[in-house]
């Protein structure tokens, strides 16, 4: 069954939704933005762009689109006010391209021109994510790798980065760039046991730290596990009330997803999910 679901947009280039299912349309050559409600209805969100092409959505509402002819991404508040988030370097020459958002906040842009991946901050802070800004297929750590016509990209839950490469037809795998760190399971109510607030750094190579609150002095133990559920090892420490900073090492494992479970009193008070990068 083929029917026309929105029709007159102008080298429509990325999709995205609203939380209420409203879908975005980047215009790469009328340099607008449309919406386009669930029961079809087309309007212009936004206008001024140049060369719209990557989309993503914040918890806010706010959108961010990537100008492919001007190297800007500009953030949209939902009240459809455009402003300038941020510029790459040297951008008349990036011919940035699509968008994805992690859930630290960051944003992760391909420069085709660049031959480089960049990582937005929060704060519209740009740095360089992987590339040395020569063309190639050179694989390696992020600050070595080379990439050939970077175009986009996609986030996995676990943290790890796909990029296509338009000139070398191919897919390309950053591993370790970002990860849902936090509580998994916050466990029974802590008052009278203990915390697992959180650790650092995470993600993590050699060694990471967990930060344990105990209300009351007994002893802990910390399993490791694999994603696969195989135990990696363990700690055992006697805490007294208050707050500790528990040194966990990467116990052999490199470049995978890990789990932290605090257990005392026979009893598990939470699990952290941890990456070790390789």
């Amino acid at each position: 069954m083929k029917t026309d679901f929105a029709t007159g947009l102008n080298h429509p280039s990325a999709f995205a939704f609203d939380n209420e299912w409203n879908l975005y349309v980047s215009n790469y050559g009328g340099g607008t933005v449309s919406k386009i409600t669930p029961g079809g209805s087309e309007s212009v969100f936004a206008s001024g762009f140049s060369g719209p092409i990557g989309l993503v959505f914040d918890p806010d509402g706010n959108l961010y689109v990537s100008n492919y002819n001007t190297g800007i991404v500009n953030k949209v508040a939902p009240n459809g006010i455009v402003t300038v988030f941020a510029t790459v370097p040297n951008p008349s020459t990036s011919r940035i391209q699509y968008l994805a958002r992690g859930q630290s906040g960051n944003l992760y842009l391909p420069a085709y021109g660049h031959h480089k991946i960049y990582k937005i901050s929060p704060a519209g802070n740009v740095t360089v994510l992987a590339g040395t800004g020569v063309s190639g297929g050179k694989d390696g750590p992020a600050d070595s790798a080379q990439f050939n016509g970077p175009n986009s990209i996609a986030l996995t839950a676990e943290g790890n980065l796909f990029v296509s490469e338009y000139n070398a037809n191919r897919i390309r795998l950053i591993t370790g760039v970002e990860f849902p760190v936090g509580i998994i399971d916050r466990g029974p109510s802590p008052s009278s046991g203990c915390i697992l607030e959180k650790n650092f750094p995470n993600p993590f190579r050699d060694r990471t730290y967990l930060f344990v609150r105990a209300f009351r002095p007994g002893s802990i133990l910390i399993q490791i596990t694999t994603s696969r559920g195989d135990a990696a090892g363990c700690i055992e420490r006697s805490v007294s009330e208050g707050d500790h900073l528990i040194p966990v090492d990467n116990f052999g494992l490199s470049g995978e997803i890990c789990y932290a479970t605090l257990w005392s009193e026979g009893r598990c008070w939470g699990t952290l999910r941890l990456l070790v990068r390789p």
